[in-house]
């Protein structure tokens, strides 16, 4: 009897062990998982910047693109101050002698914090950014939440 006790105490330690080995494992699995599925996030991002970086470097109307969606959901009302890269201003420039309706309402500023290919209008209080950047890190921000 006392054999048989020992040996049951003996197989209760071992279960409590393996089952504590069980834990530690998908814990691990776990937080294996949640690391991959955010470097795997991460990569997506920036996959999509470099993409969007190599199509922002081969396209020169990707300016008057962005300057023709921040215009478009401004109002319809008062003088527009356009915020560009200083680098940007010769096909800014060019963008608003195609579009002569624009030159009385539009002001083009340059300013060096603003990406290249993207813009931010600003009426009054209100700022419509259409740079990419700045959306990608919204997209980042929203899934790491």
């Amino acid at each position: 009897m006392a054999e048989h006790a020992a040996a049951t105490q003996q197989i209760g330690l071992l279960a409590a062990a393996l089952s504590a080995a069980i834990d530690q494992l998908t814990g691990r699995d776990r937080e294996d998982l949640s690391h991959i599925e955010e470097q795997a996030v991460c990569f997506g991002i920036e996959l999509a910047e470099q993409l969007v970086g190599r199509e922002l470097a081969s396209v020169d109307d990707e300016l008057a693109a962005a300057m023709t969606r921040a215009i478009d959901l401004v109002p319809r009302r008062g003088a527009i101050v356009l915020r560009i890269n200083p680098l940007d201003r010769n096909i800014a420039d060019e963008v608003m002698e195609v579009s002569p309706e624009l030159a009385d309402r539009v002001e083009l500023v340059a300013d060096a914090t603003i990406e290249r290919g993207g813009c931010v209008a600003v009426v009054g209080p209100l700022h419509v950014d259409a740079q990419l950047g700045p959306a990608l890190q919204r997209v980042r921000d929203v899934v790491e939440s």
